[in-house]
């Protein structure tokens, strides 16, 4: 045998070629070659069980990215129907079209216990007594809240009024009839006994409220990096509370404001040590976005379980717009955060059947009024969710229950409402100023008629705000970016069309209010008629975000379905991760990228730069100059000098020259002066050089675009007399 007959032997006990012919006669030689796989049966491979759903989503993407940042209509739009339809194909044959998740209910009916609900609780589930002093509660908290002054007497009635109503329509015992389990509970506690069970959905949760809250709160002072005139008048407000003792119901200044954030920024700059500065107003609305998050879990938990909610709640976690509206410093988040828990309430008590989640939500709902004007809209969307659960459940006793409920939570929002009823009652212009002349425009500016034609393209506008349209404003949206970014707009768009097809093939009321309340809850950005350019808005949307990340996670459930339908087994379940985690990081990127970068270069761009004023201000304070001695000429278009006041650390300074006249005053003063000027006020510079000829000009370069400016330095004429010095 020659060598290469060993080699050719060598390669066949491998299994990798015939036995050499020269070998073939020696039984020797034929020994068994070594198999390096087990021998399996053929089978036909499927490849849209392995292909379908990933195809799907990548022709989506490619979609909504042909939208978003290519402009390119015809194509994306071809790309993400084709991948919707692929989707929905895959979805019917895979059988991955659950219906909503509806699980045993773990909250069974409570039953009355004699002794402790009287009969006529029994009879009817209501306390009839209760609803007596409630009505008085509530009228006394009309009468206590005149004036705008919602005072001691106010408060108290307008809390019991709220406890009273509950009370009254609470199905089941009251809290009594827990009194022995709950001190049970604490004892067991404080012995110790108690433990915490740490299960995979928890640890998930706590992951992604973690990476939500880096996001939420990292370079917070910085992004956005300088507050407007809108914040110096809610600090202003904070000031009020604060400070001069004022408890308003409603803040009829700028347009008209609700008031809650204004007492808990007050709350914040007390106890927290922020003081009157924006960044309380930002560490306030970035809490409230936060605290959105829970809510958004509970929500999408609702309709399709744990990992719904726990995918929706950080997509909204990383998603820019709501982090936009929470970083911002105003009212924005409050809608979207009583708007989350006002809707899981209300959903979870028609899913269940159990009206005590109604009435907590009502009540959750009427202290949610007194954050942003948009969460108005948001009964009209509860209105809707009662009407499709009675029809699709074609019943007269349950819409005639329903009908009940809905009259106890009218009654619940009339008490909760009621101080600001007051207010509407006696300062209707005042009240309805901000709503009103966005929809019918404001007298003396030149608008639009609000006609149905008007009404139509505002809410096909609106609903485009996710993929193709914008909003204008700076202050909120960099230029031409739609409220999700890529490839959470494709998701959008396959989530809706998933919901569509499955409420056709299925009916569950669930999906139809999800498709139907997204358009109800744009409404307050719809509706400003009068001023087009205005819609849409992501702000006066906040509403509608929590309902739009829920639809958001539908397909990435699928995603998940999909990899255990491939591939039985936990190899299966980490292939549908490992595909979620993977549109996560893109997505997160892009966010963060559209959050940090883009829109805090805008924000810069187009911001004033009453900051580093400040600080020249409060050198100058600290230095050789006084207070009173810094004057800032104001000019067209500039920094709000009240802002500079605020940003030097004394609320309250505003040393501003509004004429030309007013920077004479200084001139019988013989204490050094300096005057902050625009770089393109010759006049002022004009008018200083022939008053204080002895003064010096100079430039600053500004560290925001295109914002340099002037300083004016009048050196003191004070001259001390040596003839007043002790001789030794």
């Amino acid at each position: 045998m020659t060598l290469w007959d060993a080699y050719l032997l060598l390669l066949h006990r491998l299994g990798f070629g015939p036995l050499p012919a020269v070998l073939a006669d020696d039984e020797s030689a034929r020994l068994p070659s070594i198999q390096w796989f087990p021998a399996v049966e053929t089978a036909r491979v499927d490849l849209w069980v392995w292909a379908g759903v990933p195809l799907a989503m990548i022709i989506a993407l490619i979609g909504q990215y042909s939208l978003t940042p290519l402009r390119q209509p015809w194509i994306g739009l071809s790309a993400l129907a084709v991948g919707a339809a692929i989707l929905i194909v895959e979805a019917w044959r895979l059988h991955l079209d659950w219906l909503p998740a509806l699980v045993s209910d773990p909250f069974p009916r409570a039953v009355p216990l004699p002794g402790i609900i009287p009969p006529s609780v029994e009879d009817v589930g209501i306390r009839w007594r209760a609803v007596g002093v409630g009505v008085i509660a509530t009228a006394l908290t009309f009468l206590f809240s005149a004036n705008n002054d919602f005072n001691v007497f106010a408060r108290f009635t307008w809390t019991a009024s709220l406890a009273l109503w509950l009370i009254a329509f609470w199905e089941g015992p009251l809290l009594r009839a827990k009194r022995a389990e709950w001190a049970e509970r604490v004892a067991q506690w404080a012995r110790g006994g108690a433990a915490i069970r740490l299960s995979r959905t928890l640890i998930l949760f706590a992951a992604a409220l973690t990476v939500s809250a880096w996001l939420r709160f990292s370079q917070l002072d910085a992004v956005p990096v300088a507050m407007t005139s809108d914040h110096v008048e809610k600090i202003k407000d904070v000031n009020d509370i604060l400070n001069n003792g004022k408890r308003p119901i409603f803040e009829p200044t700028n347009g008209g404001r609700e008031p809650l954030m204004f007492y808990l920024a007050a709350f914040t700059a007390e106890f927290a040590g922020t003081g009157l500065t924006p960044l309380t107003l930002k560490i306030v609305a970035a809490t409230a976005g936060f605290l959105t998050l829970p809510f958004i879990f509970l929500l999408a938990r609702e309709f399709s379980g744990d990992a719904a909610g726990l995918l929706a709640m950080l997509a909204a976690g990383i998603g820019w717009w709501p982090n936009v509206i929470s970083r911002n410093g105003l009212r924005f988040p409050f809608a979207m955060l009583f708007s989350a828990i006002a809707l899981w309430l209300i959903v979870r008590a028609l899913k269940y059947e159990r009206r005590n989640f109604a009435l907590v939500g009502a009540a959750a709902l009427g202290i949610g009024l007194y954050g942003y004007t948009p969460i108005r809209i948001v009964p009209l969307a509860i209105g809707v969710a009662f009407a499709l659960y009675a029809l699709h459940r074609r019943s007269k006793a349950i819409a005639l229950r329903l009908g009940v409920w809905l009259l106890m939570l009218a009654l619940i929002l009339l008490a909760a409402f009621m101080p600001m009823i007051r207010y509407a009652v006696d300062e209707p212009e005042n009240f309805w100023r901000r709503t009103s002349t966005r929809i019918t425009g404001e007298p003396g500016l030149e608008t639009a008629p609000p006609t149905w034609q008007v009404l139509l393209q505002n809410e096909w506008n609106s609903l485009r705000m996710f993929s193709w349209t914008s909003d204008s404003a700076w202050l909120i949206s960099p230029a031409e970016q739609p409220a999700l970014d890529w490839v959470m707009g494709a998701l959008l768009f396959l989530g809706a069309a998933f919901t569509l097809y499955r409420y056709i093939r299925y009916r569950h009321w669930l999906d139809l209010f999800l498709l139907l309340s997204v358009p109800i809850l744009l409404l307050p950005s719809t509706l400003v008629l009068a001023f087009p350019v205005e819609n849409p808005s992501l702000h006066r949307s906040g509403a509608a975000a929590p309902i739009v990340f829920v639809l958001v996670a539908i397909p990435l459930c699928l995603l998940l379905e999909y990899g255990r339908k491939a591939i039985p087994g936990r190899l299966g379940a980490m292939l549908g991760m490992t595909f979620v985690a993977a549109l996560f990081l893109i997505s997160a990127q892009s966010n963060w990228y559209i959050l940090f970068v883009r829109y805090a270069n805008q924000y810069q761009t187009s911001v004033q730069n009453a900051p580093e004023i400040g600080k020249v201000v409060r050198a100058w304070a600290d230095s050789v100059g006084d207070w009173d001695t810094v004057m800032v000429k104001s000019y067209p278009y500039w920094v709000d000098t009240r802002a500079v006041g605020i940003y030097a650390g004394r609320y309250g300074w505003d040393n501003a020259a509004l004429t030309l006249e007013a920077l004479d005053d200084l001139k019988n003063d013989p204490r050094p002066k300096l005057f902050i000027l625009h770089r393109d006020d010759a006049e002022a510079i004009d008018f200083l050089r022939r008053a204080y000829p002895d003064g010096t000009l100079s430039f600053h370069v500004s560290e925001f675009f295109e914002k340099h400016y002037l300083t004016y330095f009048v050196p003191g004429t004070l001259d001390f007399d040596e003839r007043l010095l002790e001789q030794p």
